[in-house]
This record gives structure tokens, sequence and C-alpha cells, in this order.
């Protein structure tokens, strides 16, 4: 029921390379769009991790420098089965799941149990009436398998507006999509960013799709953050490439 989309190596080394620096002294790092499956595996991974630096001095010194060093096409670090869901079949699970009044769609409210479908707005809401209908969903879906296979992104929490360190980061897969997505976790360093990695394979690069995201932080053997961002979570997220920042995950999470 899930189609697994081809992951070619379109650039050779020395395009990647200009491109690369390209990017980065016409536009800056942070608004870098590289779809996954056009990139060399390597040079994925390198991306994501460079992320990491780009709030930090000298950022774009070092991010030129490595790139001029990203090696050439390689598949051996790609996850080893990229998964799409099936879109009619996806689109009547989030029915089924969320859809408690049976009027055939998902209102703002009944969206509050699908948080990422909410933050994916008008990419979804195609007609703009504030609800969603499985034809809508369906028609976002094929939309999102015709984007890259991954994305590599890295995720910042604040929480009162300042840096989150210490805490885990877990985005799961929604329930409706089906079968095989892996979910991803991670504890923000001192910066309050962490690049989250597969709970199935360890790969830090995210299929395309809707997630739910659950961020703790224990003091003491207490839980610091509030339950509306772990146990009873309202934070979701749509992973796709036409996302506003598909390459920056944010969280600004306040107290109570």
């Amino acid at each position: 029921m899930f189609k697994t989309p081809s992951n070619p190596c379109v650039f050779e080394t020395f395009e990647l390379r200009v491109l690369g620096l390209f990017r980065i002294l016409c536009f800056g790092f942070r608004t870098c769009r590289f779809p996954a499956r056009h990139l060399p595996s390597a040079a994925c991974r390198r991306i994501a991790r460079l992320n990491l630096w780009c709030s930090r001095p000298g950022c774009f010194l070092t991010i030129g420098c490595v790139l001029l060093a990203t090696p050439g096409c390689g598949g051996a670090d790609l996850p080893a089965d990229p998964t799409r869901a099936e879109p009619q079949a996806a689109a009547a699970n989030a029915m089924e799941l969320y859809d408690k009044n049976g009027d055939g769609k998902l209102d703002q409210q009944e969206m509050r149990a699908c948080a990422a479908l909410l933050d994916a707005g008008p990419r979804v809401d195609r007609n703009r009436d504030q609800t969603v209908t499985a034809e809508e969903l369906a028609g976002r879906l094929v939309e999102i398998g015709g984007q890259s296979a991954f994305l590599a992104a890295t995720t910042f929490v604040n929480w009162n507006g300042k840096p989150l360190a210490g805490a885990e980061v877990i985005l799961e897969p929604e329930p409706f999509m089906g079968e095989g997505f892996p979910a991803f976790r991670g504890q923000t360093d001192p910066t309050g960013s962490v690049l989250l990695a597969s709970e199935t394979d360890g790969s830090n690069l995210l299929p395309l799709g809707f997630y739910r995201a659950r961020i703790s932080k224990t003091e003491g053997g207490a839980e610091k953050i509030p339950s509306q961002y772990n146990t009873q979570t309202t934070l979701g997220l749509e992973v796709a490439d036409d996302a506003a920042s598909p390459n920056r995950i944010r969280f600004d999470l306040k107290s109570n």
C-alpha cells in the first residue's frame, strides 16, 4: 500500500559544491532547501548537521569549507525504505479517527486532535473554509508524494523565549498515515537545538508527512514541561518541502 520513491543522485561532486556555496553566498544557509532525493546521502547528513551551526559565530565560513569537502554521490547512508502514505487510504483513516460528528470533514475543534493538520493550514485546506475534507487531505498527500523523499531538519526548542537545553524531543508520525513511518527523538543541546534520529535506524532524515511532537524535561524527578507539550500534546507539524521553514523545526513553549 506504500510507494517507495527512487533516490537518484542528480548532482555530481563539483556541481554540488558550487550550488551549495552559491546558495550560502546569495541567500544564507537558513533559507537553503535541498530536497534529499536530489543529493548524495552523505551530503544530506552534512547539511542537516550544519543547520546546528547557523546561529554561531563564523558559521558561514565553516559551512563553506565543509561543503568544499563534500564527497561524491553515494547512497549507503540513506534510510533503506523511504515510506509514503497511500493518499486515499490515509485520508479515509484520518476521517475515521478525527471526524467525531460524522459530517465528512474535520473542523478546527476536531483538528486539535491532529495538530499537524492545523500546522499545514492552507496547504491542506485549499478552499480556506477552516475545514479539511478527505479529498483535500488526499490531494495534499499526492502533492507530498511528488516532493522529496526526505528532509534534513534541525529542531529548536525555546522555553519562555529562551533556548531549552536538556529537553527530550520526540516526533511521532500521525497514525492515519499508515505503518512504516519511524518516530524520531533526541535531546536538545545548550543552544536548544537537536538533530533528531530515527528510532529504527538512527537516520537523521525525516520522511515527509504529518507528525505530532512531544517535549519533556525532568528536574529532580519531576516533569518541568506542561502536559500539553508531552503526555497530552497539542504540538504537531507537517514535514514538507513547501513548509515555511522546511529545514528548521521550531517550538516555542510557555509555562502555564
